[in-house]
């Protein structure tokens, strides 16, 4: 009676997991206002990813830690921004309705935190520096 009633009681206790709710992966866009076209480089506890050119949205791994992001743009200064994890909704239900089993998964997989839906990152132009300009004459005063 145990054997079959052991499945049961496993489906109950995972049913609300966030992780079966929402997912462990959400789909965020990152922009450079003002840049379009820079390359980012995302990253977290869970995974990197690389944007061949903003603006754009794309699927990242859910994570408690936090999304640091870093684009160049020729012209531009690099940009760097962290944007937070945080809890998702999802997982205070699932306290109640997963019990420890579906806490210790959506924990362990990222599934209980999430990201706001857009990474934006303002770029400034480069300043560019005066290059020496080489004098023809080694020694001559320029005029």
């Amino acid at each position: 009676m145990l054997t079959r009633l052991f499945p049961a009681l496993l489906f109950l206790s995972v049913a609300g997991c966030a992780s079966i709710a929402s997912g462990i992966h959400q789909t965020v866009e990152v922009d450079t206002p003002g840049a379009p076209g820079a390359q980012c480089q995302l990253k977290n506890y869970k995974g990197s990813w690389t944007v061949p050119a903003t603006p754009v949205s794309l699927e990242i791994h859910d994570s408690a830690s936090d999304m640091v992001v870093v684009c160049e743009r020729e012209g531009y200064d690099q940009a760097t921004g962290t944007f937070s994890s945080s809890l998702k909704a999802w997982f205070f239900g699932n306290i109640l309705v997963g019990g420890v089993i579906g806490v210790a998964v959506d924990l362990g997989d990222g599934a209980a935190f999430g990201y706001d839906d857009k990474f934006v990152l303002t770029m400034k132009k480069s300043v560019a520096t005066p290059s020496a300009i080489p004098n023809k004459e080694a020694g001559q005063p320029q005029s």
